[in-house]
């Protein structure tokens, strides 16, 4: 899937092969915020107030059910299905009542969670870099997302990095193991990607700890919502996300309880544990 577009314009792409379905066709309808230019991306992330100004463009069309991608907005618009859905969880009374949940919170009392600025992330830069590439390579090696340009080029990633707001790190005897790159406003945070040590995650689960760590951010922050991009039940990387009290999905231009849009879940959670 390529991103090389003019700076603030809308695109469809089609017939990509979808990352979700294998033998799918996907076809997405970008708002893209960029420019792509040799080995360096020229943004209105940066440098400055441009960064401000295309933090509000992300959460606004987010807000609106589109999806956060780097530099860019999204929706899907494939033919084959409707199955990708954006989601959100309100924060402000979320207490999760899984013990799932209460266990991966146990299992890393020992990890540090830290809150930096975008316009500071840069003496880390190429520690999150190589995280990164390890984390594709493991998680994502089949899929749009391994997109050599994006691995290769530290300078884009760098770019990558200042496009946000802010950088979310999870620690273990300072070395970083995970990493959330958010983009935010008054009312709501952007978990725009979220990326970690794929072989701790394995005992850890450091992808969901990264979401419980960031609804507590958002509640602590007086924040209401906290977007996660897209579900998709068939998917064993999207699908997890339905699993969070009081989720939402975007359905219909509006937002609607996950149980309204999956009616099954509402059946299978009112069941025992053991006949679930």
């Amino acid at each position: 899937m390529s991103f090389i577009q003019d700076d603030i314009q809308e695109r469809t792409f089609t017939q990509n092969d979808c990352d979700v379905i294998k033998g799918e066709k996907s076809s997405h309808r970008f708002k893209s915020y960029f420019t792509l230019i040799g080995n360096g991306v020229q943004t209105p992330a940066s440098p400055g107030s441009r960064r401000s100004e295309h933090n509000e463009l992300i959460t606004s069309h987010v807000k609106k059910g589109w999806n956060s991608q780097d530099f860019a907005t999204f929706q899907f618009n494939c033919a084959a299905c409707q199955k990708c859905k954006p989601l959100r969880i309100p924060t402000q009374n979320f207490v999760s009542p899984k013990r799932s949940h209460r266990r991966t919170i146990n299992r890393n009392t020992d990890l540090s969670f830290e809150v930096i600025e975008a316009s500071d992330i840069m003496p880390l830069s190429y520690e999150l870099y190589k995280l990164y590439d390890r984390y594709l390579s493991a998680r994502h090696s089949n899929s749009s997302m391994n997109d050599p340009i994006w691995r290769k080029t530290y300078n884009i990633f760098k770019s990558k990095l200042s496009a946000h707001k802010e950088i979310c790190i999870l620690k273990l005897n300072d070395q970083i193991v995970g990493c959330a790159l958010l983009y935010h406003d008054q009312e709501c945070l952007v978990g725009n990607y979220c990326f970690f040590d794929p072989e701790l995650t394995k005992t850890r689960s450091l992808g969901t700890y990264m979401d419980l760590r960031l609804f507590q951010y958002a509640k602590d922050t007086g924040r209401s919502h906290v977007y996660l991009g897209a579900t998709n039940r068939e998917s064993a990387h999207l699908g997890h996300k339905v699993q969070y009290p009081n989720a939402e999905v975007y359905e219909n231009e509006k937002w609607i309880p996950v149980e309204q849009a999956y009616p099954d879940l509402k059946q299978k959670r009112a069941l025992p544990k053991n006949q679930r």
